[in-house]
C-alpha cells in the first residue's frame, strides 16, 4: 500500500504540471530516460537537441513506466509506437524518432536549443493570458471526449472571454495598431 501511495503521489505531481493553465515548455538535451522523459509527457510542449537521446528503460529492470509512460506516452505517439518504446527499454532512440513520431514540436541544435525555447515562450506571452489558459484547458480537458463535448467546451470559454477586458484590450489594440496590454482580466 505505501508503494501505490507513493506512486499515486508522483503522478498527482505530474498531473499538477498538465492541469495548470500556463503552458509548460520542457526543453531536453544529452540523454532523457525513463521518469525525466514521463516528466517531459507531461508538459505542453516538448523541444529535444538533435543529439538527444531517449528511452524508457524501466521495463530492463522489471518495473513498468508507472508515472504517464504507460498512459501519457500511447496518446502521444500511438500504442504500437509506446509499446515497442517500452517493451525494448531500448535507450538509443533518436531526436529524429521524436520529431516523426510527434513527441516533440521541434529539434534543434544543442547550442540554440534554450533559446529556441525561451522564443517559444515569448511567443506565446504575447498572446491573452487568460485566452492561452482557456485553449489549454479545452484541450487538455477534452482529450478523451467526443468532439461536440469538446466544442461545447470551447463555446464555454467563449462565451466568457467575449466578456472580458483582455478581449476589449486586444480588440483596441488591433484598430489602433499598437500591442495589447494583457489585463487578465
Amino acid at each position: 500500500a505505501m508503494i501505490r501511495a507513493d506512486i499515486h503521489k508522483y503522478q498527482q505531481y505530474l498531473n499538477r504540471i498538465e492541469a495548470i493553465e500556463i503552458p509548460v515548455i520542457c526543453a531536453m538535451h544529452g540523454a532523457v530516460y525513463g521518469m525525466a522523459l514521463e516528466l517531459a509527457l507531461a508538459c505542453d510542449f516538448r523541444l529535444l537537441s538533435e543529439d538527444c537521446l531517449w528511452g524508457v528503460p524501466e521495463l530492463t529492470f522489471g518495473l513498468v513506466a508507472d508515472l504517464g509512460g504507460t498512459s501519457r506516452l500511447p496518446r502521444i505517439i500511438g500504442p504500437s509506437r509506446a509499446m515497442e518504446v517500452l517493451m525494448t527499454g531500448k535507450k538509443d532512440f533518436t531526436a529524429q524518432a521524436a520529431l516523426e513520431w510527434g513527441l516533440v514540436n521541434h529539434i534543434y541544435p544543442a547550442e540554440t536549443l534554450a533559446s529556441e525555447a525561451e522564443n517559444l515562450a515569448l511567443a506565446i506571452a504575447k498572446m491573452a493570458p487568460i485566452a492561452v489558459g482557456a485553449t489549454k484547458k479545452i484541450i487538455k480537458q477534452g482529450e478523451g471526449t467526443d468532439v461536440m463535448t469538446q466544442m461545447d467546451m470551447e463555446v464555454t470559454m467563449q462565451s466568457i472571454l467575449v466578456r472580458s477586458e483582455d478581449f476589449k484590450e486586444g480588440v483596441e489594440a488591433l484598430i489602433e495598431g499598437r500591442t495589447p496590454e494583457w489585463k487578465r482580466k
